[in-house]
């Protein structure tokens, strides 16, 4: 088991996460990307990718902002992991 598992392991229980992943910046030349380091509660699959783009989802627009993004969640509310898919609600 990985270091990052290990630490979404335990993290994930202690904020009352239902799932959560680390994804690691990789340089390609000129152009970078995030790849799937460590996942908790889900494996890679059309909603969480191995590799994201730089903007692409909500994972990669915090990478793109250098900030975090808050999601506040309804009951009515539907997600899809890294990429993340939600039902408005208006």
């Amino acid at each position: 088991m990985t270091v990052s598992k290990l630490v979404l392991s335990e993290l994930a229980p202690l904020v009352n996460a239902q799932q959560g992943v680390f994804y690691t910046q990789v340089k390609h030349g000129d152009e970078s990307s995030l790849e799937l380091l460590a996942s908790y509660a889900s494996k890679p699959n059309k909603h969480l990718l191995k590799t994201l783009q730089i903007g692409e989802g909500l994972v990669g627009q915090c990478a793109y902002e250098k900030k975090r993004i808050l999601l506040e969640m309804s009951p009515t509310t539907t997600s899809a992991s890294a990429r993340f898919s939600v039902r408005p609600r208006h």
